[in-house]
């Protein structure tokens, strides 16, 4: 028998393809019909005149593929596996059919910016690639932290706040032989906000 979050699904997969016989097949693995049951309520429940051939030997698929005799790809040939896989794994991917997906502006807006610093880190957009930091004219920002506020606060490492400033994530202002940070910069930034989710940290610390 397949698990509660394979009915889940393919039913759904089904219901987004929107045709006669996926519907057919949705409702039947919705209810977890047997054959047995396929067959009496395409069969043997309907006068002969009425019987739908398609109907059933689509339902008596889907109902095989409840039970476990066949696999999603037998039961439809053409179904993106990989797609439909990726759907139950990522909460924020919305699978339309096997071409087309749709992710959460959230998840695209991370995904975008892990491969902005993707192409930063392996050099394909080396230009951009530079230290920022800046020496203090009078005109920073007045939210102005020491780096070792900034390690106490995000309870992180010195090294993760001295390689996001090197990395041009984040300013660093140098003052009097020492680097300080915007308290907002550093919160608006995308960079700490990731950190934020990937620690697990989103909901403990206040910056």
């Amino acid at each position: 028998m397949r698990t509660n979050k394979e009915i889940s699904r393919v039913a759904t997969l089904f219901r987004r393809k929107g045709d006669r016989t996926s519907l057919i097949q949705a409702e039947v693995i919705e209810k977890r019909l047997t054959e047995k049951a396929v067959f009496e309520l395409y069969v043997t429940n309907v006068p002969a005149e009425e019987k739908d051939e398609a109907a059933f030997f689509a339902a008596r698929d889907a109902a095989r593929y409840v039970a476990g005799s066949i696999t999603l790809e037998e039961l439809v040939p053409d179904v993106n596996i990989t797609s439909c896989q990726a759907e139950s794994d990522n909460p924020g991917l919305d699978m339309l059919d096997e071409d087309r997906i749709v992710v959460s502006k959230r998840m695209l807006y991370n995904l975008l910016s892990r491969v902005n610093r993707l192409e930063l880190k392996v050099g394909i957009r080396n230009a951009t690639m530079r230290v920022n930091r800046k020496k203090a004219t009078g005109n920073e920002p007045e939210d102005l932290i020491s780096q070792a506020e900034v390690v106490r606060l995000l309870a992180c490492g010195k090294s993760t706040v001295k390689r996001w400033a090197d990395r041009g994530y984040i300013t660093g202002y140098q003052k009097d032989g020492h680097v300080f940070y915007s308290k907002k910069e550093i919160r608006n930034s995308q960079v700490f906000k990731e950190y934020l989710i990937a620690s697990g940290k989103d909901k403990k610390v206040k910056l």
